[in-house]
């Protein structure tokens, strides 16, 4: 076997491990998988930090030019960390009759990257760098042609692509009139759930808990972020509250995007639309509450987790009086 083929095995083993509550085991196979992975797929924490610094520093709201002022009238974009309920939002409203759900688009990643050389060219001459309103526009219309494949009759389309999170402040250029869902769950289910399954594409902070933690904390100050600099709506959706209470959060997704209510969204499970995502089994089943709070099976494996994450989402994972 290669290395790829060794590292997806010994996921399997410890899936396998993970069925018979042996959570020890499970790490152990986690772990080899995971210092495979690393072998092909290095994490650069200070390249992903600057990252993020630098989104920040280019998208403020004095930088930015917003395009279209109708543009975006019809999208939702579903964003936050994977495996934090970004499937079972989309599920929910694309079984509204109103919604379409488009699933996981890499068309902002790549509209960004062309964006990305036009303002490192204006840095050399701008201050303050940024997009003219019709290069907005321009970028904007490309992102509407690839979508005009997907549903002529919706009234609304999500495209769920999670690590869209990213670029929200190009969203609001490009399209100042969509809404933006950001679903949030407990820190550290959120990071357990990340190391623990198994991805098909590039992910390469996942494979450290420490790594791990450290983007953990950098997603959610950019989110901050985003709340303080940006102007279009963002609703903040807890996955906890939402397990908990699905018809009232359901609802309030619904209302958020001014439509009306829509029985089928309690229905969701039933859907017969086409996914393609990690969590498709998932959102097949009924709601179900056994994955909140799971990563207390991981207490002792959890440390460099812990450590890594800051105070304030240790915090709000219910960690405020472990002892660590």
């Amino acid at each position: 076997l290669d290395s790829r083929d060794n590292a997806t095995l010994a996921h399997g083993i410890a899936k396998a491990n993970e069925k018979l509550q042996r959570y020890a085991d499970e790490f152990r196979w986690l772990i080899k998988a995971h210092d495979i992975k690393r072998s092909f797929e290095p994490f650069d924490a200070e390249a992903a930090t600057s990252r993020f610094r630098s989104l920040k520093d280019t998208f403020t709201t004095e930088a930015i030019a917003k395009g279209n002022a109708d543009g975006g009238a019809n999208l939702i974009f579903i964003v936050g960390m994977p495996r934090s309920g970004t499937s079972l939002t989309e599920q929910i409203m694309a079984s509204h009759h109103a919604i379409y759900g488009a699933s996981e688009l890499g068309s902002i990643t790549n509209i960004y990257r062309d964006v990305e050389n036009i303002i490192a060219k204006k840095s050399q001459q701008q201050q303050l760098p940024s997009l003219t309103i019709d290069e907005c526009n321009g970028f904007a219309q490309r992102y509407l042609d690839e979508l005009s494949g997907y549903s002529s009759t919706a009234k609304y389309i999500t495209d769920k692509m999670p690590t869209n999170f990213l670029y929200l402040g190009l969203i609001q250029q490009l399209f100042p009139k969509s809404r933006i869902i950001h679903t949030l769950r407990n820190p550290m289910d959120t990071c357990l759930s990340i190391y623990t399954f198994d991805f098909s594409g590039k992910h390469e902070y996942a494979y450290n808990l420490k790594n791990l933690g450290c983007f953990y904390n950098e997603y959610r100050r950019i989110m901050k972020h985003w709340h303080k600099e940006l102007d279009i709506p963002i609703m903040d959706l807890r996955y906890d509250e939402l397990v908990n209470d699905q018809e009232a959060w359901s609802r309030k997704l619904i209302d958020f995007c001014g439509l009306e209510w829509d029985d089928a969204c309690l229905d969701f499970h039933k859907s017969k639309r086409v996914m393609n995502t990690a969590s498709n089994e998932q959102v097949r089943q009924p709601i179900y509450k056994n994955s909140v709070h799971r990563w207390k099976n991981y207490e002792t494996q959890l440390q460099p987790l812990i450590d890594a994450l800051e105070p304030e989402y240790r915090k709000e994972a219910g960690l405020e009086n472990w002892d660590y």
